[in-house]
C-alpha cells in the first residue's frame, strides 16, 4: 500500500495486514501524520475506519478539509472566510464527500473498535483502521483488575491481531515519554510490525520520521516530511 511520500515508502513499506504505530510526543505531530496517510490513501479508494479518542468527529473532519482545501485551521476554527477560502473549501469538501471514510468518536474500549472494524470490514472490505490513540483504549472486559500496562499491552495485541484477522493496515497512535519511549507499554512496540516516531528535524518546515524498530525493512532509518501545521498537512518535502 504506496503512500504519495516516496521516501518514506523507500524506508518503510506498508502491507496489508501491517500493524504500524505511529509515535510522537504530546503535539508532536501523531495524529497530522496519521490524518495525511488516511487522506492520501482515501483519494486512492481505500477504505478508512477511524477510532478517534483524542478528537471529536467534526475536528478530524476539519482536519482533513484544511489539508485538501488548503484553508488553514486558524480559519476553519473562526469560521472567517475569503472569498478564496469559500471556493476552496467547497472544492475541497466536494472531493471529500466520495471518500470510503467512516470516523467514530463514540468507541471507547477495544471490544468496541473491534466490532467497529469488523463490521465495517463485513460492508466494504476494510483497508484501514485508524486508532488515535491506543493509551485512551480501555482493555477487554475480561481482564479484570489487571494493570494499565497490561490493559495496554492487550490493546496493543488486539490491534495486532485484528489487522492479521480482517488482512487490513492498522495504524495505533501512541505517545511517547520523555525519554523517547512508548508510553505505558513495551508491548505496542513489540506487537508492530514498524514503528514511526514524528521527531523534530533539522530541515527548515520539515520533521523527520524515524523508524527506530520494523520487521521487514531495515531499523535505525529515518526520512524528512514538510510539515504545514496550519494545514494540518505532511507531505513530501
Amino acid at each position: 500500500m504506496p503512500t504519495t511520500w516516496k521516501s518514506l515508502d523507500r524506508i518503510s513499506p506498508v502491507r496489508m495486514g501491517d500493524y504500524v504505530v505511529i509515535a510522537a510526543p504530546a503535539k508532536g505531530g501523531k495524529s497530522t501524520l496519521a490524518l495525511s496517510y488516511v487522506a492520501e490513501a482515501c483519494k486512492q479508494g481505500y477504505s478508512v475506519l477511524i477510532a478517534s479518542l483524542e478528537m471529536p468527529q467534526g475536528d478530524v473532519v476539519e482536519k482533513l478539509l484544511a489539508r485538501e482545501a488548503r484553508v488553514t485551521l486558524g480559519s476553519l476554527y473562526s469560521r472567517v472566510f475569503s472569498d478564496s477560502d469559500n471556493r476552496k473549501i467547497f472544492e475541497g469538501a466536494k472531493r471529500m464527500a466520495v471518500w470510503n471514510l467512516e470516523i467514530r468518536d463514540d468507541l471507547y474500549s477495544i471490544d468496541q473498535i473491534a466490532a467497529a472494524a469488523r463490521m465495517s470490514h463485513a460492508r466494504k472490505s476494510l483497508s484501514i483502521l485508524v486508532v488515535d490513540y491506543i493509551q485512551l483504549v480501555r482493555g477487554p472486559k475480561n481482564l479484570g483488575g489487571s494493570s494499565r500496562e497490561r490493559e495496554v499491552a492487550e490493546v496493543s495485541r488486539t490491534l495486532r491481531l485484528l489487522s492479521l484477522e480482517l488482512g487490513c493496515v492498522v495504524i495505533g497512535l501512541s505517545q511517547l515519554n520523555d525519554d523517547g519511549r512508548l508510553r505505558e507499554s513495551r508491548a505496542i512496540g513489540q506487537d508492530a510490525t514498524a514503528v514511526w516516531a514524528v521527531m523534530d528535524s533539522e530541515e527548515a518546515g520539515c520533521k523527520q520520521v524515524q523508524i527506530p524498530a520494523q520487521r521487514n525493512a531495515e531499523s535505525g532509518v529515518s526520512c524528512d516530511l514538510l510539515f504545514e501545521g496550519q494545514y494540518s498537512s505532511f507531505s513530501e518535502p
